[in-house]
């Protein structure tokens, strides 16, 4: 059974890696990936919404550290303020390394569409 809900969310070309690309979400994407791949920390955001609510899926690593992944819901101009008042909600990732972004991201958007349908009424 196919959802109305749901869009196709294709990132951008920067991730043409000969993986499928393409997967079936619930939310809007407001600003594509922005990758901020310096030595250390390394970060990447994307502004998404959903039902009304804005929220940044955040990627980092570090050098002693695996990337880490988490979901932030944010003010509506999608600002993104490591202090937000807002709780940050830890995505569960496997070990990814540098070389795989893409495949992180991939993995990532995956985890933020499911858990934006069991918990965003």
């Amino acid at each position: 059974m196919k959802n109305e809900n749901l869009k196709e969310s294709v990132p951008s070309e920067n991730q043409g890696d000969g993986i499928s690309n393409v997967i079936q979400c619930a939310y809007n994407v407001v600003s594509d990936w922005h990758d901020d791949l310096i030595w250390c920390p390394s970060q990447c955001y994307k502004h998404i919404e959903f039902k009304c609510r804005h929220f940044i899926i955040y990627l980092r690593w570090r050098h002693s550290d695996p990337w880490t992944a988490e979901l932030i819901e944010s003010p509506n101009d999608g600002k993104f303020n490591m202090h937000t008042k807002f709780p940050w909600i830890w995505m569960n990732v496997e070990f990814w390394k540098d070389t795989e972004l893409d495949q992180l991201k991939l993995d990532v958007e995956k985890k933020v569409n499911g858990w934006l349908l069991e918990h965003i009424e």
